[in-house]
């Protein structure tokens, strides 16, 4: 739960939103109070016990119960250092994906509740890595465009 909150603060101060109790149907509230965001955090973990190969998990997207309501998703992991050149924040401490409420099927499928993505974006094989990669990663500036006067 720490971690969670660690990543609603981030983007809460990045966007100058503010963060919602813990029971609440979406964890960041946009300044101008029309935009809701759920925010999910992880932490960089191994793969595979025995491989170097590191990836985020991020779990429970649409809640325990399923109800969540937002109106976007932002997943924010902390950046592999060995990867960052690849990232196009290549400066942050985090990487960011920004996945609209309507768009939310190409990257969580129907059974599913959780994301699991390399973090090697060259090495990608999926649908769901090659969306998350190629059209919901956004760079801190753009994160603070997107949301910080909406």
């Amino acid at each position: 739960m720490r971690d969670g909150i660690r990543g609603e603060e981030v983007v809460a101060d990045l966007i100058g939103g503010t963060t919602t109790p813990v029971n609440e149907r979406y964890d960041v509230l946009t300044r101008s109070k029309r935009i809701r965001l759920e925010v999910k955090y992880s932490n960089l973990n191994l793969a595979v016990k025995t491989s170097t190969a590191k990836r985020w998990t991020w779990a429970h997207i649409l809640g325990f119960d399923r109800a969540k309501k937002f109106d976007g998703l932002i997943l924010v992991g902390d950046a592999d250092l060995r990867f960052r050149h690849a990232y196009r924040d290549s400066e942050s401490p985090f990487i960011f994906f920004d996945v609209p409420y309507d768009e939310l099927s190409a990257v969580v499928r129907h059974t599913s509740q959780i994301i699991q993505l390399t973090t090697n974006p060259q090495t990608v094989r999926t649908d769901v890595a090659r969306a998350l990669f190629r059209r919901f990663q956004l760079t801190r500036d753009e994160l603070i465009s997107k949301y910080r006067n909406t």
